[in-house]
């Protein structure tokens, strides 16, 4: 079958354009008919051809930039609360952009939209792109029909979700580049100079310090069984690789995470604000509170919520309330406990999970500023103790070599 590209319009008149496959260009156009469009332009998509030059650059740009994502969940939600309808919104956006990835997803995401496909069916073609939360937000938005509100409350999480691992980023930079100076004199010192001090102080019968035999056996280990360490650190990799993958696994690890000091906080509030957001958003258009919570797993990548969620769920229906439903929680802060009872007893529940929402995202960015002003401190701390370390397995053999000559 031959792809071809097509401009169509309504009776209204408005536009619409988009790819269609069919055997002939005669069967391509009745396609379109069959739509109730009028064809106003049709061409044959020629077949790719080798890779050479641009094209071997637009496969490294095949996907399209953290930024542009980021924009992306905020110009559709502008538009959107706009009153214009999603292929429109689409539409703009598309013609906004000029030559690269995010032009071309957003060209393939408005034709399977204008094929019938729903805005998360057409997100979840790119996994590459959006992720299964914001896949699953999406889808949550469409039931609500809050989608504007959806996508306002995905782009202020992702924007502060990048300037913390932009910021994060600049941070580390200096210990990273430390740090890669740092391997690379070990490598020179174990394979170079150290075997031989090493060898001239074995003549001399001086006793090596402790530092640098343990560097030499280290240098001796490598040298000797390097191939079997290696093959023993993939065992371990595709274990760990393995064991991630196993649900109940995961469960318990990622329980652990939110137990993290300083990071787990972190985490825990960042998944509660995305959580609660949601739940409020779907109560507040109307749908119950057990069918919410029904939709509310597969908002947060964690197993362990997952799990808290889904027994949440099962609770809700017998007739427990939503707070006693989460209590046996282990990483449901307290503070949130007492907003969710008191917008059971008062009747306003979707306000206090607004609230509790804005409550975690003030904590959340509170402990990213913390971490991060802790990141650089304790990696120079680490590389630091790691050129001392290294800087003494060379001074101390020259400091017996001169006993012994004295």
């Amino acid at each position: 079958m031959t792809a071809f590209a097509y401009e169509a319009r309504n009776r209204t008149g408005e536009l619409f354009t988009g790819e269609i496959r069919a055997d002939s260009r005669k069967e391509a156009a009745h396609q379109i008919r069959a739509k109730g469009l009028w064809v106003a332009s049709l061409k044959e998509l020629k077949p790719a051809r080798p890779l050479t030059g641009q094209k071997v650059w637009q496969v490294f740009d095949a996907r399209p930039a953290k930024l542009e994502v980021v924009l992306f969940c905020r110009q559709l939600a502008v538009l959107l609360s706009a009153g214009l309808p999603v292929h429109e919104a689409l539409g703009a956006l598309r013609q906004q952009s000029s030559g690269s990835s995010y032009q071309r997803m957003l060209e393939k995401m408005l034709a399977d939209v204008m094929q019938g496909k729903s805005l998360h069916e057409a997100m979840g073609s790119f996994p590459q792109v959006f992720s299964v939360r914001m896949v699953s937000l999406v889808k949550a938005g469409e039931l609500a029909g809050s989608l504007d509100g959806m996508f306002s409350r995905l782009a202020d999480f992702m924007e502060k979700s990048f300037a913390a691992r932009e910021k994060l980023r600049s941070v580390l930079l200096y210990p990273f580049i430390l740090g890669v100076t740092t391997f690379l004199a070990f490598v020179a010192m174990t394979v170079f100079i150290l075997p031989t001090f090493a060898a001239m102080l074995a003549n001399l019968q001086a006793q090596l310090p402790l530092p640098t035999r343990i560097l030499l056996q280290l240098a001796a280990i490598m040298q000797q069984h390097g191939g079997g360490v290696l093959l023993l650190l993939s065992l371990l990799l595709l274990t760990v690789i393995f064991a991630w993958r196993q649900p109940r696994i995961r469960v318990h690890v990622d329980r652990w995470r939110l137990q993290i000091p300083f990071y787990g906080r972190l985490a825990s509030y960042s998944e509660w604000l995305m959580l609660l957001g949601t739940l409020a958003v779907l109560l507040e258009n109307g749908i119950r509170l057990h069918e919410a919570l029904q939709l509310l797993p597969e908002v947060t990548d964690n197993f362990y919520l997952r799990e808290v969620i889904a027994g949440a769920h099962k609770s809700v229906e017998r007739g427990r309330s939503l707070v006693e439903a989460w209590r046996g929680c282990q990483v449901f802060p307290a503070a949130l406990q007492e907003m969710v009872m008191a917008g059971e007893k008062s009747g306003e529940l979707e306000f206090m999970l607004k609230k509790g929402a804005e409550l975690c995202a003030v904590i959340a960015e509170n402990e990213s500023q913390r971490l991060q002003a802790m990141a650089e401190p304790a990696a120079i701390f680490l590389v630091g103790s790691l050129v001392f370390f290294f800087v003494l397995s060379v001074i101390l053999p020259l400091l017996e070599m001169m006993d012994v000559l004295m």
